[in-house]
């Protein structure tokens, strides 16, 4: 408040430092605005909502474990750089 006239004189009638005219037109434009609609985001989120099909990795591998015995050979390598 003390500083208004000084901004003033120094930078003129219409300048940045002046807060009271910024906070004046936050005010007045707050009232008109009208509140989003929330229907028209989430129809086209909706509308941008893709479905995919997951396809497994692993379906049957249970059936192809329990198929038959395991050998070792086919699990561990004795030595890994033969």
């Amino acid at each position: 408040f003390g500083l208004r006239s000084l901004y003033t004189l120094i930078l003129g009638q219409d300048n940045s430092a002046d807060q009271t005219k910024a906070m004046q037109e936050q005010m007045s434009g707050a009232g008109m605005m009208t509140p989003p609609d929330p229907m028209k985001a989430f129809k086209g989120e909706w509308e941008a909502l893709e479905v995919c099909n997951h396809q497994w990795c692993l379906q049957g591998v249970e059936e192809d474990l329990i198929d038959g015995p395991v050998q070792p050979e086919t699990i561990y390598i004795k030595n890994k750089y033969a």
